[in-house]
């Protein structure tokens, strides 16, 4: 499946915050909907795309603040985040949903769970964190977004995303990920990292029953491995694949094998 073949469009939330996505595949039936991470957008998930089988339908979706969503100034809470996205699941008539979220965008996808469990099929959380506060690297990230102003120090948002991978991505392709992160202003940075802190990971977690895949590079920076096993204690439906010398942009690194696994959870549920 081509990017050049996506259909790019939008939907109003409740509060009139406009939210793009990024779509291929069928108009109707079963669908991948991913969910990026901090300061990423629906181009988060353009590697994906690019191997995704044509009869498969896959969304990808830009979080408020992000990208070249609408940026007000709150709703930057996880549950807020994921009214948004039940809103646009709503609006499409989405069900039998994968649901995809990577980094934030796995937290956003387990508050989705919470709030439109009928909604889904199945969740993939890649490189999801269980209790971000307790990571020293989180808590760098959070002093360094404290002191930002606008506009955000291209040196500041280059350093973030290079500690994001560990194999090779694409010079290109980083690039666009550097300019993508560029449009988030001071406030989304912020207010998306305060919400994600401030949220009960696990115990969002311990009330789903939906069936879990996660996905971790086993070696990413943010995320060591206990907290997957964290994970894997609440969820009594999860697995967890790992996969050997990558970092926590599984996505990027490995989009076929993403990509496989994505489409091997739509067509059967869950990993066989």
């Amino acid at each position: 499946m081509s990017t050049a073949s996506l259909t790019l469009s939008s939907i109003h939330t409740a509060d009139g915050t406009d939210i793009p996505y990024a779509a291929a595949g069928p108009s109707t039936g079963p669908a991948i909907v991913m969910l990026h991470g901090l300061s990423d957008s629906w181009r988060s998930f353009e590697p994906v795309f690019d191997v995704l089988p044509p009869d498969v339908r896959a969304i990808a979706i830009s979080l408020r603040g992000h990208g070249d969503a609408d940026t007000p100034t709150t709703g930057y809470e996880l549950t807020s985040l994921a009214a948004d996205v039940v809103s646009l699941l709503e609006q499409l008539e989405l069900d039998d949903v994968v649901l995809v979220g990577h980094s934030l965008g796995a937290a956003v996808a387990l508050q989705v769970a919470c709030q439109a469990p009928d909604r889904l099929q199945a969740l993939v959380l890649i490189g999801a964190f269980a209790t971000p506060a307790d990571h020293p690297l989180v808590a760098e990230l959070v002093a360094a977004v404290a002191e930002l102003a606008d506009p955000v120090d291209l040196a500041f948002i280059e350093e973030f995303q290079a500690g994001t991978v560990y194999g090779e991505v694409p010079e290109a392709y980083m690039r666009q990920v550097v300019a993508e992160s560029a449009k988030v202003p001071t406030h989304v940075w912020r207010g998306a990292t305060g919400g994600f802190l401030a949220a009960d990971h696990l115990g969002a977690a311990a009330g789903i029953a939906v069936p879990t895949t996660l996905i971790w590079g086993d070696r990413d920076a943010y995320v060591p491995r206990a907290e997957q096993n964290r994970f894997l204690a609440v969820l009594p439906s999860a697995r967890l694949e790992v996969y050997e010398d990558t970092g926590h942009a599984v996505h990027w690194e490995q989009p076929a094998r993403v990509g496989a696994d994505l489409v091997a959870v739509l067509r059967s549920g869950r990993y066989s």
